[in-house]
């Protein structure tokens, strides 16, 4: 294929992640919140998810044509940490805003039990998420954070571990280059939505 396919392609990344940095800025400029808000979705401008939802676009749809039309796999390396940075920011979103829980439910059970490990060293007997609550009140202990932060920050850290053990997966399991950032495309947590 022509250069200047790929060319295009390295622009067009580029543009992705300037709209993704963008909405970092944004995103950190509204932050902490500073008082009462129904939803951390809508207390942000529209324009950051616009920038936002582009850009994860934009790499995700880098990937799939440099895989389709098998251009030079160098442009994905610019598509696959703007998609990795992309998530962990949809992640930490409840953390940047100084959101400590979002729905008093799940997370207060969350905290409780985590905190239960902390104090007591044991974990329950009906605990359906352990990895969770041990990786939570190990976060909050080694870096002497509350634990509403540690099991905050749990989410972020298990993307990333999914994601890096998905790309690691398929590159050990398949030669081919173009599978290999597919799956990087295919992990994406815009793509497995909330069930992931």
């Amino acid at each position: 294929m022509p250069t200047s396919q790929t060319k295009y392609l390295w622009n067009l990344n580029l543009l992705g992640s300037i709209l993704l940095v963008l909405s970092i800025l944004i995103i950190l400029a509204f932050s902490p919140v500073r008082g009462y808000e129904i939803s951390i979705y809508s207390s942000l401008p529209i324009i950051v998810w616009i920038f936002l939802f582009t850009s994860i676009g934009i790499s995700i749809g880098t990937i799939f044509v440099v895989s389709a039309f098998s251009l030079d796999m160098k442009v994905c390396y610019l598509a696959c940490p703007c998609i990795l940075i992309a998530n962990i920011m949809l992640t930490s979103l409840g953390l940047i805003r100084r959101y400590y829980t979002n729905s008093l439910n799940d997370s207060m059970i969350h905290i409780e039990i985590s905190r239960d490990i902390l104090n007591f060293g044991y974990l329950r007997s009906d605990n359906s998420y352990p990895i969770t609550h041990i990786l939570g009140a190990n976060i909050a202990s080694i870096c002497n954070l509350p634990i509403e932060i540690g099991i905050g920050v749990v989410p972020i850290v298990l993307t990333v571990i999914f994601m890096l053990s998905s790309y690691c997966l398929t590159l050990a399991s398949s030669n081919n280059k173009r599978i290999t950032m597919l799956s990087c495309a295919m992990v994406s947590t815009l793509v497995l939505t909330y069930y992931h």
